[in-house]
């Protein structure tokens, strides 16, 4: 019984956690849009760095087969960050198996007649009449696990393009050294 008592006693009042909530869904929120400010960024750097090579390969080759392939190397290696940055610019639906059928924070309609009417009924219905406390907690807390799924993709392609980027630096690197 006592251990019930302090398990009850560490849980926050209703306002701390959902301010703890509410500030978790804006750093995720703050975080997406850093990432992808600095996605845009890469593709300009990158799509521009292979164009600028791609158009001016013909004054820098040599003939030499080494500094043609290198050259093509990093043109490649270039467009490929700017597919795998762009490709993080995607948008996505939410996914998995969420209690809820939609949500306020993040009204995604999937298209469909009965699952679209569905949610419409439940966002209609939370807007006009409120939502229960625990409603909001769990609304919250699932748009964090969405959040999560969109940070790890975006996460993920943007060190593949970065890793792309690396290389193309390299090879211009090593063209220019030789």
């Amino acid at each position: 019984m006592s251990g019930e008592k302090d398990m009850k006693e560490t849980l926050l009042p209703f306002n701390q956690h959902l301010e703890h909530l509410i500030r978790g869904h804006q750093n995720a929120q703050e975080t997406i849009r850093a990432m992808d400010t600095k996605t845009s960024i890469l593709v300009a750097i990158a799509g521009g760095l292979s164009t600028i090579i791609n158009s001016s390969a013909n004054q820098i080759s040599s003939g030499n087969l080494v500094t043609d392939l290198i050259l093509k190397g990093a043109v490649l290696f270039g467009i490929a960050s700017a597919f795998l940055c762009l490709f993080s610019l995607i948008a996505r639906p939410p996914k998995g198996t969420l209690e809820l059928p939609a949500y306020i924070l993040f009204p995604f309609i999937v298209k469909g007649k009965k699952i679209e009417d569905e949610q419409l009924v439940y966002l209609r219905e939370k807007s006009l009449t409120g939502m229960a406390d625990d409603d909001v907690k769990k609304e919250y807390s699932e748009q964090l696990m969405i959040l999560g799924y969109i940070l790890e993709k975006k996460i993920g392609y943007n060190r593949m393009a970065i890793r792309m980027f690396m290389i193309q630096l390299v090879l211009l690197t090593l063209e220019i050294a030789l």
